[in-house]
């Protein structure tokens, strides 16, 4: 992030298939060249990994080529811009709940959540102007958005994911707790010595 302006990826030129089980899925995904501050060398990669009856994935983030410390953002696309939104930056999750279309249709919501296993800097919602809704965000409302700090030759690791309220997790407060136990884990994790 450069300013205010959020510098997106877009698409990715290569994939890589790392672990392919019944337990783990991990691709390596790595970008085209970006354009930073106007290095217009730097490329990012992202490796993202799903366990097997988890609800969030985990993706670490790097790039190359950057030369300076610059602000990373991570974001959930907001639909409904007074949803219901908690960020949490003590602990470092955010959460979101999505309609799933016309609520007389009776489809659900989606839960939508990051966690960070290190402190974020602040988690804000920014929403788009009506031109930018229209015209180039396909009437999505804005982002809820974590911000870091990103050092060169670092990596930046997130989890996120989501939840359905016509499966297991039913309301947005059980979905909440789930947010905040997973990123108690990801702050004490389980050690095992011998």
């Amino acid at each position: 992030m450069v300013g205010d302006t959020i510098i997106y990826p877009y698409c990715y030129r290569t994939q890589e298939i790392l672990d392919n089980g019944p337990l783990r899925f991990t691709v390596k995904l790595e970008y085209n060249p970006l354009v930073v501050r106007g290095d217009s060398n730097v490329v990012e990669t992202r490796v993202i990994t799903l366990d097997a009856h988890s609800y969030l994935n985990k993706t670490v983030v790097s790039y190359t080529n950057l030369k300076e410390s610059v602000p990373v953002v991570t974001g959930i696309v907001l639909h409904e811009p007074d949803g219901t939104i908690k960020t949490d930056v003590t602990n470092g999750y955010m959460t979101y709940v999505d309609p799933t279309g016309n609520p007389k249709t009776g489809n659900g919501k989606i839960f939508i959540g990051t966690a960070f296993p290190v402190q974020i800097n602040e988690a804000k919602v920014v929403l788009f102007s009506e031109k930018e809704k229209k015209e180039e965000r396909a009437g999505a409302d804005g982002h809820l958005l974590a911000i870091s700090d990103y050092q060169p030759g670092a990596e930046y690791t997130y989890y996120w994911g989501s939840a359905w309220d016509k499966a297991a997790i039913k309301t947005v407060d059980a979905w909440n707790e789930y947010m905040a136990q997973y990123v108690q884990k990801l702050h004490a994790p389980l050690t095992v010595s011998y």
